[in-house]
């Protein structure tokens, strides 16, 4: 967590990596699993180039179904600069609308900024069966999912995430989707 103060606070990861994360237990404190940030200035990651520095979820033997790379949970704003965000996978996670929404990144009230940034191979949780039509109806932002707050890819690469599927069809925006905010998209590839 970043300490509270006069920000922005900039964690700077100097080499390409990768940063690998273990498979967690859903939590929000930093203990294990994602990268949650929770602050009350921005936040800045980057990497200084050339190149980008890789955070990923570590899907080796059997792989984990149950973490996104990284859970934006309190912050003034968050950027970030040359970096590949991959290997969330929340296609096991079950319970609220949004838990398993945003398999690479999730960002709520909270603004986010990529520039020059890969997310790729991220995976949103599928919708369960049942009275809820949103859980019904499949996961959002398989890369990215943003709630009340606006997003702003600049220079990046969307690529290989995907939505889950459910009772009342296939999931939605794959590569990021969200509500209740703006998004604005420049010199940016989704496949």
């Amino acid at each position: 967590n970043a300490e509270t103060g006069t920000g922005p606070h900039t964690i700077t990861l100097t080499s390409e990596g990768p940063y690998v994360l273990a498979c967690g237990t859903d939590e929000d404190g930093n203990v294990d699993g994602d990268l949650d940030i929770d602050a009350d200035d921005a936040v800045i990651i980057t990497h200084p180039g050339p190149g980008r520095a890789i955070i990923e979820v570590d899907q080796t033997g059997g792989g984990c179904d149950t973490e996104r790379v990284l859970d934006i949970v309190a912050a003034e704003s968050v950027r970030l600069e040359r970096l590949v965000i991959r290997g969330g996978d929340l296609t096991a996670v079950t319970g609220s609308v949004e838990s398993g929404w945003g398999g690479g990144i999730r960002s709520v009230s909270v603004d986010l900024e990529l520039d020059d940034v890969v997310v790729e191979d991220n995976r949103s949780a599928d919708g369960e069966p049942g009275p809820v039509a949103a859980l019904a109806a499949g996961g959002a932002g398989g890369g990215i999912y943003v709630k009340a707050a606006s997003l702003e890819i600049v220079d990046s690469i969307i690529q290989d995430t995907r939505a889950g599927d459910g009772a009342l069809g296939d999931g939605n925006n794959g590569g990021a989707g969200g509500n209740g905010g703006g998004i604005a998209i420049v010199d940016t590839a989704a496949t």
